[in-house]
């Protein structure tokens, strides 16, 4: 009976403890960050702004009124005011980032919540200041995954956010989401994480390399082509398109420890992902060597993974980097045969001559101007040495700038698409072009 009587209090006893529900929390009482920006502040270090979707529990799903239902943004003052369609906008300077998260708080009745984050925003002003405190005090927060992406934005970061709402769709966060995973089949910028980044600016190896991203005001006129023999020599904000997205991220921001130093363009950008091995995919559009002001268009892609020597024994660096791309025909305006192995040839060569002065030229911006490592040509260097002292004392960050750079490039044409043989147009008034 005793024994019976024990089992029956320790099960009350376990049944409080281990119902699991004491410190649940409701859904809606929360309210869902889905991007965190940061600037510098004018009369604080910093200015926070975070985005969250404005929800209702009591409407079935529907859009509350005054922040993106019926009396959602109707012009451009709206906009400004943080009044994108079911979402708000909410930015207070602060001197840290858990400070401005309480601040911010006080505008809602629901618990902002971060954990749910997809995308944090800096500044190119800040980011050219120094990010690591903010970085240090944002990598301690439990809240915040380290898979969550960063990026820098030329503009304030609170002006980037203003425009960072979906064309397709109605899901912010899925958005912003899918709008880094364009680099799987664009190679226009790095994917980063908060994790990687906080990795890049701690290690001995290399240096960061972050999405570099901008407004675009969808207006062609004063916007020029890229630069003479580039194919997408843009950076975020200079593509002259209409409609679409005003956000923009293409190219890369290079970073020297928690500092920015400058941009890559998109086609820098590429260089630096191929000698990554992180290049998966991108069309090039180049001058067709045999029909001058035509085009042939290459479906490009990685092949194997490049060969890199350094060796660190002589009194400079010296460094062999060997590239090997591989290519699909997806156009050829001038109708000449390029399909024939030996007409390929003629293709390849032209492509080789255009990359490989772009990657010589990549290497030296980054190498003299940035002085940064962001080619993560460090990771092979330190298996010249025994110790991590003796790494560390070698100082690789410093013997990259006066390092020597050998570079070779080769591409092989493999498909010619659904064509097997390119044919001339025929015309009555002008023959056979």
């Amino acid at each position: 009976m005793k024994k019976a009587v024990l089992l029956l209090g320790v099960s009350l006893i376990l049944v409080l403890f281990l119902s699991g529900c004491y410190d649940a929390e409701e859904v809606d009482g929360n309210a869902y960050i889905v991007a965190i920006g940061l600037d510098k502040g004018e009369k604080q270090p910093l200015r926070l702004t975070l985005q969250y979707r404005n929800i209702s529990s009591t409407d079935g799903g529907k859009k509350e009124e005054g922040s993106g239902g019926k009396n959602g943004p109707k012009n451009e003052d709206d906009k400004k005011k943080g009044k994108q369609e079911g979402m708000i906008i909410s930015t207070v300077e602060c001197q840290t980032f858990f400070q401005g998260l309480q601040l911010l708080n006080k505008g809602t009745e629901r618990r902002l919540n971060v954990t749910h984050a997809k995308m944090i925003i800096f500044s190119e002003e800040l980011a050219k200041e120094g990010i690591g405190k903010h970085l240090a005090t944002i990598m301690r927060y439990e809240e915040i995954r380290s898979v969550t992406k960063v990026l820098v934005t030329k503009e304030k970061a609170r002006e980037f956010m203003e425009v960072n709402e979906p064309t397709l769709g109605a899901a912010p966060a899925k958005s912003l989401e899918l709008l880094l995973k364009q680099t799987e089949y664009l190679s226009s910028y790095p994917m980063v994480s908060l994790y990687d980044l906080y990795v890049d600016i701690k290690n001995t190896y290399y240096q960061p390399l972050l999405p570099y991203a901008s407004v675009n005001d969808l207006n062609m006129e004063g916007k020029g082509p890229p630069p003479e023999g580039s194919d997408l020599g843009y950076l975020p904000g200079e593509v002259p398109r209409t409609g679409g997205s005003e956000r923009a991220v293409m190219g890369s921001a290079v970073f020297d420890g928690d500092r920015m130093m400058g941009a890559l363009n998109v086609d820098e950008t590429r260089v630096v992902l191929a000698i990554r091995h992180e290049f998966k995919r991108a069309y090039f559009s180049m001058k067709d060597p045999l029909a001058p002001g035509k085009y042939v268009v290459l479906d490009v892609h990685s092949k194997r993974k490049p060969k890199i020597k350094v060796d660190t024994t002589g009194a400079v660096p010296q460094i062999f980097c060997s590239v090997t791309l591989e290519a699909n025909i997806n156009s050829i305006q001038s109708g000449y045969h390029y399909e024939t192995e030996q007409e390929k040839k003629i293709l390849e060569k032209a492509f080789t001559d255009w990359f490989k002065p772009l990657m010589d030229k990549t290497i030296q911006k980054c190498r003299v101007e940035y002085k940064a490592d962001v080619f993560r040509f460090g990771t092979y260097g330190v298996w010249g040495f025994l110790t991590i002292k003796e790494w560390e004392d070698y100082n690789w960050i410093e013997q990259f700038t006066k390092a020597k750079v050998t570079t070779e490039v080769s591409l092989d044409i493999r498909r010619s698409g659904t064509l097997m043989k390119s044919s001339p147009i025929l015309s009555v008034e002008r023959g056979r072009e």
